[in-house]
């Protein structure tokens, strides 16, 4: 007879924050600071390495689109490209008012 197996779920319960404007990222961690462990990044790049370091546990990310140094629309081809767009929902955000 098998000996009952207890088996253990890890939640994932990070939020990471990509904005290039510090007062947003304030303003969206404050929201979220009970619900959430917060991640942050000022750049496409931070938010790269953060992703290949803890993406594991990252349940959603806001994403700005227009940063300097890479943007949002590079953040969304790095996790493309190391399959981790269907693990991590994205809300894409932006302070851009342009039609286009």
């Amino acid at each position: 007879m098998e000996k009952d197996r207890e088996v253990v779920v890890l939640k994932k319960n990070g939020l990471l924050i990509v904005d290039d404007v510090e007062l947003n990222r304030e303003l969206l961690k404050e929201l979220f600071k009970d619900q959430y462990t917060i991640y942050e990044a000022e750049n496409g790049v931070e938010a790269e390495e953060c992703l290949a370091r803890d993406h594991n546990n990252i349940a959603a990310i806001l994403l700005d689109i227009i940063m300097p140094i890479k943007g949002g629309f590079d953040v969304l081809d790095f996790m493309i490209r190391n399959d981790m767009m269907k693990e991590i929902p994205i809300i894409l955000i932006t302070g851009d008012t342009s039609s286009e």
